[in-house]
């Protein structure tokens, strides 16, 4: 379970928050080192989200988005926030219908 993520609608902001920050993001004030959001962290809350996507259910979708997911985190890790932030687009395109 998520601890960022109560719902759809959480996913959905979470997202958001993710294609603007990734790879870097604020320090929060009122967190404590180790709950601050990290690169690792963030696609850990996603990955944990996904019970809250109707179509990852099915075991094969639920393994392709697994995939692009890590494809995204290692664009990301690796520097290339714009091939990162266009996975999540697409996701957050076929989930949603585009972002907030």
């Amino acid at each position: 379970m998520s601890d960022w993520i109560a719902n759809g609608q959480g996913l959905k902001e979470f997202l958001s928050y993710v294609l603007v920050y990734a790879p870097n993001f604020p320090e929060e004030d009122y967190l404590e080192d180790s709950e601050q959001m990290t690169l690792t962290k963030a696609f850990e809350e996603i990955r944990a989200a996904l019970v809250f996507v109707p179509d990852c259910a099915e075991p094969g979708e639920r393994q392709r988005v697994l995939a692009a997911l890590s494809d995204a985190e290692r664009a990301f890790a690796g520097g290339h926030e714009r091939d990162g932030c266009r996975i999540l687009q697409a996701f957050q395109e076929a989930w949603f219908g585009g972002p907030m």
